[in-house]
């Protein structure tokens, strides 16, 4: 059999690997010595984690989540009617954007190429207007 690649020996390291795996550490030197590291490294990055010190305000807050029940993913999902925002408003937005880009950009963007097409004194005038 061949070596055991990352996810075979992570999962052995973890204790999760099949029966083949598992015996093909028991009687590969290299195998046995890449699980050994990554046990190594798990236990040093557990050891780490486990010396930072949190906020007693944060560990307070994890302690009444954990305390309220539940189970895990069950909390992330949608309340039963909860209100979410309808489609319109979205397609409302879109359009409110885009005119604003419009009247900030693209009306100041020709005015000035208009007046400079401009000959009548009038045409001068209205443009010196609207700046």
């Amino acid at each position: 059999m061949a070596c055991l690649n990352d996810t075979q020996i992570q999962a052995v390291a973890d204790g999760e690997g099949g029966a083949l795996d598992r015996a093909h550490v028991a009687t590969c030197g290299a195998c046995a010595a890449r699980v050994a590291t990554r046990q190594q490294q798990i236990g040093d990055l557990e050891r780490t984690l486990n010396a930072a010190l949190m906020p007693a305000s944060v560990s307070a807050r994890v302690e009444a989540a954990l305390d309220a029940g539940g189970s895990g993913a069950t909390r992330l999902r949608a309340v039963p009617g909860a209100r979410r925002p309808s489609r319109w408003l979205y397609s409302g937005f879109a359009i409110a954007a885009a005119t604003l880009v419009a009247v900030l950009f693209v009306v100041p963007a020709r005015r000035p190429r208009e007046a400079s097409k401009c000959s009548s004194t009038s045409c001068r005038l209205a443009a010196r207007r609207s700046r």
